[in-house]
């Protein structure tokens, strides 16, 4: 319900790229951030434009995140499923749009993350990501 007043208030569809925070209701968490993703149809590769689009859904999320002031946050790799992103890209896409955003929030906090890819082969990429500490440093 609260999506379907969020868009009828918006009046359009919410663009690729773009997220908006909800309540979770029954979930296991306070919030739920949503986002779209770039969908890939069967066959097709993945286009520069869309490479960047599925890098802007993670960044949105981390600003809505930190404009809501929240210490956590979980990541579905976004648009690896019936989007049919390829989930090696989108796990490349994931690290790198996270650790630079994490980078460029020096003095703040750490977001935590957690990213829940599909194949195994990619969770190897993620647990070393997520073990290896972010500096973020004050410039002096």
């Amino acid at each position: 319900e609260e999506c379907d007043r969020v868009m009828k208030k918006q009046g359009h569809d919410e663009e690729v790229g773009n997220a908006k925070i909800t309540s979770a209701y029954n979930l296991p968490s306070k919030y739920v951030i949503h986002t779209v993703g770039p969908a890939i149809p069967h066959g097709s590769k993945p286009s520069g434009d869309d490479c960047d689009k599925l890098a802007s859904c993670y960044r949105s999320c981390l600003d809505v995140a930190d404009e809501n002031s929240l210490e956590s946050i979980a990541f579905c790799s976004i648009s690896t499923g019936v989007f049919n992103f390829p989930q090696e890209l989108a796990c490349k896409i994931a690290i790198e749009t996270v650790e630079d955003y994490l980078h460029k929030m020096k003095g703040k906090e750490s977001v935590v993350l957690f990213f829940m890819f599909l194949l195994p082969l990619f969770l190897s990429s993620f647990w070393q990501f997520l073990c290896t500490p972010v500096q973020n440093t004050t410039e002096k």
